[in-house]
């Protein structure tokens, strides 16, 4: 009788993949200073890393971290954070977050400009009718970021940016909070 693959042909593929842009963001990052600038150093180059590849954080996503450098890039993260009074748990969970925002965000901003050049001037159009449609009472705050560029940040490194400091002060906070 055949055994069943655990793994199929594309999946190595996509692991094979992974592990190429880990090792990659592994030799780009400088660690220094402390735990949250290392955390954050290291995270804006994963995401820099992802940025060159298109596609690569679809890969992310479909790769379980079981090659070596895609290994050790996780290790090298819970590492920064092993020193914080967190559980195990607590600590793979904060590492696991971060991952997947960086993943998230890299996919969101390589969709978006898909659709963007999709639907070319059409969508800021749309997006102007959408927002006609809406009720007056309590759009205003929505309306207003609009009319003030904010949503010209979307995919942005400010947006990015903004997002990982929320995830390393919660961090420090539920370090804080164990502590």
């Amino acid at each position: 009788m055949l055994r069943k693959r655990l793994i199929t042909t594309p999946q190595i593929f996509f692991q094979s993949l992974a592990n190429e842009v880990s090792k990659e963001a592994l030799q780009a990052v400088v660690l220094k200073g402390d735990w949250k600038s290392q955390l954050t150093d290291f995270a804006v180059t994963i995401k820099h890393t992802m940025t060159k590849y298109p596609c690569s954080a679809q890969l992310f996503m479909r790769a379980f971290p079981s090659e070596a450098n895609y290994l050790a890039l996780n290790n090298a993260l819970l590492q920064i954070v092993d020193p914080l009074p967190l559980s195990d748990s607590d600590k793979f969970s904060s590492i696991a977050c971060l991952l997947n925002y960086i993943i998230s965000f890299e996919l969101d901003r390589y969709e978006q400009r898909k659709v963007n050049k999709e639907l070319k001037a059409d969508a800021s159009k749309l997006f102007q009718a959408s927002l006609a449609r809406l009720p007056e009472d309590g759009t205003f705050v929505i309306k207003r970021m609009h009319e003030n560029g904010i949503f010209k940040e979307i995919g942005s490194d400010k947006m990015f940016e903004t997002g990982l400091n929320i995830i390393v002060l919660g961090m420090e906070q539920l370090a804080v909070r164990s502590g």
